[in-house]
C-alpha cells in the first residue's frame, strides 16, 4: 500500500541542508482515510487510518507500527459494524485505547491495544446513557476517562472505567444549585506520579459576575477538596479559558489563560500560581496592547493607527482592547525556564448562493457561511514564578489551511542548549523560528518539505497538513496533496493526488 521516497530537501531562506529520511505516499484510489500519526516513543511510532466495505457495512480501523526509521514493522486490523458511527482514541505510555460507539444507542465497544506487542489485550462493551454526547476521552493509569453531554448537552457528567475488572464510576459535578452554569473543558494534569482530572465551568451565582469553577478529581473518581477552585477578575473581566501546568519549580501549578471584558474577543492573557491544596495565590493580568512587539505583525500604518486610539483612549481614561481571538498552551518548563505561547486567529465567512422554489418559481438567495479560523501571529513570552513577563516576542503565521475548530498548531521542543524551537505546518512549507533564553530570534526557516523528489513533478495542491515532533532533530509530517507529472507517458495520468507522510531530520 505505501510507496517510498528517499530524498534530500533544502532551505529557502538558507543554504543548511534538510533531510527527508524518508516519504510514505498512500494512493487516493487506496480504500482509507482519516490517516493520522502518532508516536509511541524514541524508537517507534504508529501509522492509522481507516477503511470501508460498503458490502458488508463495516468499518475497518488499522494501525500500522513503524521504527524511527518508518520501516514497517508490526500491523493490526480492528472490524466493526458501520452502526458505531463515532470513534475517539486515546492512549498512555503503554496501552491504546479505541472507543467506537453508536450515538443514539449508546452503546460503545473498546478496544486496548499493547503499544509494544501491538496485540489487543482487553474488550469491553457497554452502554453509555442514552444520547449522550462524547466530549473528551482520556488515558489515566489504565484507566479511561470519558466525559459526556446529557440532556441536549446541557449537563455534562465524566465516567472512569476500568477495562480490566469492568468497572466504572460516574461523576456528576454538584453544579445543579446554580441558576446558570455553562461546561467549558476538561484537562488531565500531571503530576508526576499520578494525574488531577479537571472539569471547568463558568457559572453565575445568584446576582453576581460569572466565575470559572473547576472541580479537581483523583483518578479514582474521587473530589479532591470540599469546594471547587474559584476564579474570577475584577473591573468586569471574564475568564475565557484556563490552562494548568505542573509547577517546574515549585510545589503547586501554574495558570495561564485568556480574558475578555465583552465575552467575545480575546482582550488579555493572564498568568497565576495555585497551591497545591487549591488555594489561588495570584493572578496577573496582561493586556495584549500593552506587551512589547505585539503589533509587530501588523503593517506599520496600521500599528501607527492603534498607536493614535490607544492615546484616544487613554486620555478619555479608558484602555484600548484587542479584538481578535487567542487559544494558549500550557507552560513549556525547560532549563529552569517558564515559556508561554499562545497563537491569535478570527473567525472568517464567505457567502454562497442557494435556490429556493416559492409558488414553483425558483428564486436565488444568498447565506453567509463559516469558512474557518485564519491564524494570523503567535506570542511567545518567558514567565518568572512571580507571573511577572521577562520578555515577549511576536511571529507572523497566516496559515494558509483554516481549520473548522480551534486548533493549536505550533510545536515546541527546547534544544539541549536551551534553545527554545517552535514549528508549524503551513500549506507546502514548514516553519522553525528559536529563540534564546533572553527572547532573542536565533533563526527562522521555511523549508520546503512535500515535493515528492522528482524533477518532473510538480506539487500543485497541499491541505491537511500537519507537523509533530518525533525524538532529537527528528520531525513527521503528513496530509494531503495533488501532484502533477508533466513527463507521464500518452494515456496515463498526468495528475494524481496522494496522502503522505514525511520523516524530517533538521
Amino acid at each position: 500500500m505505501y510507496a517510498f521516497c528517499l530524498f534530500m530537501l533544502f532551505s529557502l531562506n538558507s543554504v543548511a541542508q534538510v533531510e527527508l529520511v524518508k516519504r510514505i505516499e498512500i494512493e487516493e484510489k487506496d480504500p482509507g482515510y482519516k490517516y493520522s500519526f502518532f508516536k509511541h516513543n524514541d524508537e517507534a511510532g504508529f501509522i492509522s487510518y481507516i477503511s470501508e466495505n460498503k458490502s458488508e457495512k463495516t468499518y475497518t480501523f488499522h494501525f500500522d507500527k513503524v521504527d524511527n526509521a518508518f520501516n514497517k514493522k508490526k500491523s493490526v486490523e480492528i472490524s466493526i459494524p458501520k452502526s458505531f458511527d463515532n470513534h475517539m482514541y486515546a492512549s498512555d505510555t503503554t496501552k491504546l485505547y479505541l472507543l467506537m460507539y453508536n450515538f443514539k444507542k449508546g452503546k460503545y465497544d473498546l478496544r486496548v491495544l499493547d503499544k509494544n506487542k501491538l496485540e489487543i489485550v482487553a474488550t469491553y462493551t457497554g452502554v453509555f446513557p442514552k444520547k449522550a454526547k462524547l466530549r473528551n476521552i482520556s488515558a489515566v493509569n489504565g484507566k479511561l476517562v470519558m466525559v459526556f453531554g446529557l440532556k441536549k448537552f446541557k449537563e455534562t457528567v465524566m465516567q472512569i472505567l476500568d477495562p480490566v475488572t469492568g468497572n466504572t464510576k460516574m461523576i456528576v459535578p454538584p453544579v445543579a444549585d446554580f441558576k446558570r452554569s455553562n461546561y467549558k473543558a476538561f484537562s488531565r494534569i500531571d503530576k508526576g506520579d499520578t494525574y488531577e482530572l479537571h472539569l471547568q465551568y463558568e457559572i453565575k451565582e445568584e446576582g453576581k459576575d460569572y466565575k470559572y469553577f473547576i472541580y479537581r478529581y483523583d483518578i479514582n473518581g474521587d473530589m479532591i477538596g470540599s469546594k471547587p477552585m474559584v476564579f474570577s477578575l475584577n473591573e468586569g473581566k471574564e475568564i475565557s479559558s484556563i490552562r494548568f501546568t505542573r509547577s517546574g519549580g515549585n510545589d503547586g501549578y501554574l495558570i495561564s489563560g485568556t480574558y475578555s471584558s465583552n465575552g467575545e474577543s480575546t482582550e488579555g492573557l493572564f498568568t497565576g500560581r495555585v497551591s497545591e491544596n487549591g488555594v489561588v495565590e495570584f493572578m496577573k493580568l496582561h493586556n495584549l496592547l500593552d506587551l512589547e512587539h505585539f503589533t509587530d505583525f501588523m503593517s506599520e500604518r496600521k500599528q501607527e493607527r492603534i498607536e493614535r486610539r490607544k492615546e484616544k483612549a487613554e486620555a478619555r481614561g479608558k484602555t484600548l482592547v484587542y479584538k481578535g481571538l487567542a487559544t494558549v498552551h500550557g507552560f513549556y518548563y525547560t532549563n529552569e525556564k517558564n515559556y508561554l505561547v499562545a497563537e491569535f486567529y478570527y473567525p472568517t465567512y464567505r457567502t454562497e448562493t442557494y435556490t429556493v422554489f416559492v409558488n414553483g418559481k425558483a428564486t436565488t438567495q444568498t447565506r453567509t457561511v463559516f469558512d474557518g479560523y485564519q491564524y494570523t501571529h503567535a506570542l511567545v513570552a518567558s514567565v518568572t514564578d512571580e507571573g511577572n513577563l521577562e520578555w515577549t516576542n511576536i511571529f507572523e503565521m497566516w496559515v494558509a489551511y483554516k481549520p473548522y475548530s480551534v486548533m493549536q498548531l505550533i510545536r515546541k521542543n527546547a534544544t539541549d542548549d536551551g534553545v527554545l524551537e517552535l514549528s508549524y505546518a503551513n500549506g507546502s512549507n514548514m516553519r522553525f523560528i528559536s529563540f534564546s533564553e533572553k527572547g532573542e530570534t536565533l533563526r527562522e526557516k521555511e523549508v520546503v518539505f512535500i515535493e515528492t523528489g522528482k524533477d518532473d513533478e510538480v506539487v500543485k495542491v497541499s491541505t491537511q497538513t500537519n507537523i509533530q515532533h518525533w525524538f532529537d532533530n527528528y520531525y513527521v509530517v503528513n496530509g494531503y496533496q495533488k501532484v502533477k507529472d508533466n513527463e507521464r507517458e500518452e494515456g496515463e495520468k498526468k495528475r494524481r493526488k496522494v496522502y503522505y507522510f514525511n520523516l524530517v531530520k533538521y
